[in-house]
């Protein structure tokens, strides 16, 4: 948020970092107990869609971190932030599957 805000960028646009780091938390939290669920998971047509589901959240929370690693320059910072936000809005809705 810092170095955001070293490239003229304002505070209050910053937090949408804070917002998308909460949300990475509550997402691996969710896949670290949905490991275990799974595993004691018969095996039905409902529980391949669970393991898709997880499957795909999974990839999004990998995503979201990736994105959260980049470094941020005056190039591509509005087009991380609007990635950024995209795939918190996405692994947060995801979550609610579960």
């Amino acid at each position: 948020m810092e170095d955001m805000q070293h490239i003229n960028i304002s505070w209050n646009e910053t937090q949408f970092l804070k917002k998308a780091v909460r949300i990475l938390c509550e997402c691996r939290q969710t896949l670290m107990y949905t490991y275990v669920f799974a595993y004691y998971l018969t095996k039905t047509n409902d529980s391949a869609i669970f393991e898709a589901n997880q499957h795909d959240l999974q990839n999004a929370v990998e995503k979201l971190s990736e994105y959260l690693e980049r470094d941020i320059n005056v190039a591509n910072v509005f087009s991380l932030k609007q990635k950024v936000q995209d795939k918190s809005i996405y692994c947060d809705n995801s979550t609610k599957l579960f």
